[in-house]
């Protein structure tokens, strides 16, 4: 079972994340956003029906860094390297990247974060707080292959200790990230929205960064985060991963979905280093 984006599905709606199976994991639609309702109805998170309008006139100081990208896309990797810039130090952060992460946290507690803030969020651009477009905050913005996304995203909802509690194999998996509603966002509308919002924005400074890139200069030097409370967030992350997963009929049938949903991009995504 795949699923229709509607347009005109109101804000706070619940709605069906399913795949070609019927195994469904539920989300609460705002803006251009699907957040798995599993984590905040278990309190993990605040309820994004009260939370972003609230988040959208957060307050913003100058030194704010936005650090944007998909789910599973290298967040926390990027995120401890911004963070070692910014304290100068090569010391790991004291707490996981989930505490200055926009959607998971409430404002009062943002508030509370040490300036420089390295904020950061898998949310579409109009969700975002305005003051960071305002005052012409620096927005970091993270790309990655979408195979090895979608390999990486499967372990993560499928993982024992994960909210989402995916049962689905991974063939199953696959007709649930090509599908319009997707847990978080679909990729598609996730990538082409928010380029067309920095085309839109052109005053507001942007780095894309290219996770394939950060992988070639890494060159194996440094692993993961060490949190082991938070160790089922983080794999191997290696490029290319999806050979090992994907079977020809699967990369035949993604192929076509990519070259429909990319062909008015301006991201080249690089499958293999």
């Amino acid at each position: 079972m795949t699923n229709r984006r509607d347009e005109d599905i109101a804000n706070g709606q619940f709605l069906q994340s399913c795949d070609k199976r019927g195994n469904c994991i539920e989300v609460c639609k705002y803006g251009e956003d699907f957040i798995p309702t599993a984590i905040f109805k278990m309190g993990h998170i605040p309820d994004p029906r009260t939370h972003f309008p609230l988040l959208r006139d957060m307050q913003i100081r100058d030194d704010d860094i936005l650090l944007c990208a998909y789910m599973k896309a290298g967040t926390h990797w990027v995120w401890e390297i911004i963070a070692m810039l910014t304290g100068q130090s090569t010391e790991y952060a004291a707490g996981p990247k989930e505490d200055t992460m926009i959607e998971f946290r409430s404002v009062e507690k943002l508030d509370a974060l040490p300036s420089p803030r390295i904020l950061n969020t898998h949310i579409r651009f109009n969700n975002i707080p305005k003051g960071l477009i305002e005052r012409k905050c620096r927005i970091v913005f993270v790309v990655r292959n979408p195979k090895d996304i979608a390999v990486s995203m499967y372990n993560h909802i499928s993982a024992k200790g994960s909210a989402f509690a995916y049962k689905g194999s991974f063939d199953d998996f696959l007709s649930l990230f090509m599908s319009d509603v997707v847990p978080h966002n679909a990729w598609p509308g996730y990538m082409t929205g928010w380029e067309t919002d920095f085309a839109l924005h052109p005053d507001v400074p942007r780095h894309i960064i290219y996770y394939e890139d950060l992988k070639q200069l890494k060159e194996g030097k440094a692993g993961s985060p060490k949190n082991m409370k938070w160790n089922f967030l983080y794999r191997k992350g290696e490029v290319g991963e999806w050979k090992n997963w994907f079977t020809v009929a699967q990369n035949e049938e993604f192929d076509r979905f990519l070259q429909t949903s990319t062909k008015d991009s301006n991201f080249v995504y690089k499958y293999t280093i």
